[in-house]
């Protein structure tokens, strides 16, 4: 499975998150956003859309490989505060 191989143990944190923040850059904020637009434009899409779009599986599927590969890349880049 591709979580298992990206080495985020099949899906659960890393890490333990203690009491404090998990931290992000402003850049990954920016990252977040457009993760967040892409999967609501994704979610608007229906059988009906698709196929009057032409919008195929693949064009989909590469929108859900986008967000879960930038979603896992901020996860990755994030520090717990405190952390230097």
């Amino acid at each position: 499975m591709a979580d298992q191989a990206n080495g985020n143990g099949g899906g659960r944190a890393p890490r333990s998150i203690k009491e404090a923040g998990q931290l992000i850059e402003h850049a990954d904020y920016e990252r977040l956003w457009n993760c967040y637009h892409a999967i609501k434009l994704l979610a608007g899409i229906n059988n009906e859309l698709a196929s009057a779009s032409s919008i195929t599986h693949d064009d989909t599927a590469a929108v859900a490989i986008y967000a879960r590969d930038e979603l896992l890349a901020v996860l990755k880049a994030s520090k717990l505060e405190g952390e230097s």
